[in-house]
């Protein structure tokens, strides 16, 4: 066994052995820039190499020049800099960003919220108003009624399903919001006449079922609606709460 010299990037290394060597001439390792062998699959360190000589040009850098006046006038323009950095960091999130969002995106917010339940609201009231009472509102959606032997079977997709089950709470839900909202004007004179359809337990049932089996059934408008007309939130850390007859009574109380 005898060593061999490489030279590489101008300086000569020192590999011991035959062994290693042969591993270098057949590209089966490499010479790093920190004078190591290394192999190359799998990457590690095969052997610290030592060397005997660097015939690299020597650079001589100078050293720069001192100029007071210059680098008093940099230190000036940075601390310049640094201080109108701090002052519009502090000008933007003490007062820039609070007066945008309480003078435009907070009313803003307010009024699209607003115009979302008045529409829905108005819609409402006017199918009860049309039908006089919300008695003569059908809830047929909510409550399968059992087929005849007269009566043919519809086949519906899985889409169909959900949109007809969405109708119902929508439906549902807006039955609540204007009996609420009559019974309030003093428009309705009988009101455990007309709320017997939205207590019926078949009624209820179907509601809590429909949506305790697909949440997403309600959009945020929807949900907040409801929020508002119960005074509490459907969903209790993901897990849907049923609605009550007691809390569909005290409504109209």
């Amino acid at each position: 066994m005898s060593e061999h010299r490489v030279k590489q990037n101008g300086i000569i290394y020192i590999i011991p052995n035959d062994e290693l060597y042969q591993k270098y001439i057949k590209n089966e390792a490499f010479i790093d820039d920190y004078g190591r062998l290394m192999n190359r699959r799998p990457n590690r360190v095969l052997k610290e190499l030592k060397h005997i000589g660097d015939d690299r040009p020597v650079v001589l850098v100078q050293p720069q020049e001192d100029h007071p006046i210059r680098d008093a006038i940099k230190e000036t323009m940075a601390e310049s800099l640094r201080e109108v950095i701090y002052k519009g960091t502090d000008l933007l999130v003490y007062d820039a960003m609070p007066k945008l969002w309480h003078y435009k995106l907070k009313p803003g917010i307010k009024r699209m919220y607003h115009s979302v339940i008045s529409g829905k609201r108005t819609k409402a009231e006017t199918i009860i108003e049309k039908k006089q009472t919300a008695k003569r509102v059908s809830t047929a959606q909510l409550v399968k009624k059992p087929e005849t032997d007269k009566q043919k079977k519809t086949s519906m997709t899985e889409e169909e399903i959900l949109i007809e089950q969405k109708k119902a709470i929508i439906h549902y839900i807006g039955l609540l919001e204007s009996l609420r909202r009559l019974h309030e004007a003093g428009k309705i004179d009988d009101v455990n006449k007309n709320l017997e359809q939205l207590i019926n337990p078949a009624a209820i049932e179907s509601f809590n079922k429909t949506l305790s089996a697909n949440p997403n059934l309600l959009e945020m408008t929807q949900h907040i609606q409801v929020t508002a007309l119960l005074g509490r939130n459907l969903f209790q850390n993901g897990i849907y709460v049923p609605l009550q007859q007691e809390e569909i009574k005290l409504l109209v109380k």
